[in-house]
């Protein structure tokens, strides 16, 4: 099992610096962190690991924004075919510290699942060590706060790439929504725990309403409808 982990960084470098403490250094886990037209400070905290083996930095001049980040991740992904997974993750979340081990458990007895953190209110958690048994889970039909996207290659193969018509928003809802409805599972697993800051990312970019009303709006127009007929053609190959 190999895994490839994608942290977009834009703000809050503080807050980026605790996320990758969180997960660099794991075994079988490389690391790409995009400096998605970050600010300065951010810029300085991920030069700051630039010199791990396991780490690589990708710095674009601009904000190509939510998806297309997210839809550059899974390129590299798939044409990398070492790796078994990927990881897509919110760089105000911070992952518990055996994080790993427990998912490397879970994916290995479950390998269709797609699991997801809890999400703790005591950052004090980052640095709780847990049992690596795979916990009791339950099936869950909505995101978790601060994303954290675990998908293996059959998952990313269905679901890429997000329309880039969607810049900030709905694109969890397309990767969850159409694996669910050709048969996957979403799952809380209760030992696989993280922290989450509260983004406000979201609030420090500028046009923030303006890209939130043309999201929604080309979604219902344009992008649900495309989802809708995209689940009708992948159940009748089934």
């Amino acid at each position: 099992m190999k895994i490839l982990l994608g942290v977009p960084v834009l703000y809050n470098s503080h807050v980026v610096r605790e996320c990758l403490n969180t997960i660099i250094n794991r075994p079988n886990i490389d690391i790409i962190c995009l400096d998605n037209g970050a600010e300065q400070s951010v810029k300085d905290v991920i030069q700051e690991y630039g010199g791990l083996d396991q780490l690589r930095i990708i710095s674009l001049p601009n904000n190509i924004y939510v998806n297309p980040a997210w839809n550059l991740f899974m390129d590299i992904f798939l044409k990398d075919e070492s790796y078994t997974h990927i990881i897509i993750l919110n760089s105000d979340l911070l992952m518990n510290g055996s994080w790993n081990n427990v998912l490397t458990k879970i994916l290995s007895t479950f390998p269709d699942s797609i699991p997801l953190p809890v999400i703790s209110l005591d950052k004090l958690s980052v640095h709780r060590h847990m049992t690596t048994d795979v916990a009791q889970h339950e099936a869950v039909f909505c995101c978790t706060p601060g994303v954290f996207i675990c998908l293996n290659r059959g998952h990313v193969n269905i679901i890429y790439p997000i329309p880039e018509d969607i810049k900030i928003w709905h694109g969890d809802e397309w990767i969850y929504t159409i694996l669910r409805e050709v048969g996957y599972t979403t799952s809380v697993y209760r030992n696989l725990e993280s922290f989450h800051h509260g983004s406000t990312t979201l609030n420090d970019l500028e046009n923030r309403e303006g890209l939130l009303e043309a999201d929604k709006k080309v979604w219902a127009e344009k992008i649900e409808p495309m989802m809708q007929e995209k689940i009708k053609q992948l159940k009748s190959q089934q």
